[in-house]
């Protein structure tokens, strides 16, 4: 009977998180975390008015960018727009995935015959976008999980 009452507990906690919402980072927070990990980290003055902030993490030739927009709407047409691009790179053996959850939303495309993995992810008015190649996609999953990206 305990066991069961163990199991009940775990199945809605696992009910439970999965209707939390994501927490989008700040610019600190992104840059801590990035610093953390031997990233570097520089701020880029945006040259549309709906980006607020954009963060450049770049370490061993490994490249991501932090947009913060100025409000969820222009990060989500800001992601659209992007994921859009990215779906236009499919061509001959590729891997992709969708996530849409809450106020998050991500892409992941790898292409085979270019070497190319793509991510986006957007969470309320923020979004991290990455275009690497292929050998570094164990560290850039890694990375991701590390940002709850």
């Amino acid at each position: 009977m305990k066991n069961f009452k163990y199991l009940i507990l775990l199945f809605l906690l696992l009910i439970l998180t999965g209707c939390v919402n994501k927490k989008a980072l700040s610019g600190d927070e992104f840059s801590n975390i990035m610093k953390k990990n031997n990233y570097k980290v520089n701020v880029s003055l945006p040259e549309e008015s709906y980006i607020d902030k954009v963060l450049l993490a770049s370490r061993n030739n490994i490249n991501l960018e932090f947009y913060i927009m100025n409000n969820s709407s222009n990060a989500n047409t800001f992601y659209k727009n992007n994921k859009q691009m990215l779906v236009q790179q499919k061509k001959g053996k590729y891997k992709d995935n969708s996530k849409t959850k809450n106020n998050f939303e991500s892409y992941k495309l790898e292409v085979e015959n270019t070497k190319q993995f793509y991510y986006i992810a957007k969470i309320d008015n923020t979004v991290l976008f990455i275009q690497e190649s292929s050998k570094n996609k164990k560290q850039l999953e890694d990375i991701i999980e590390k940002l709850n990206y």
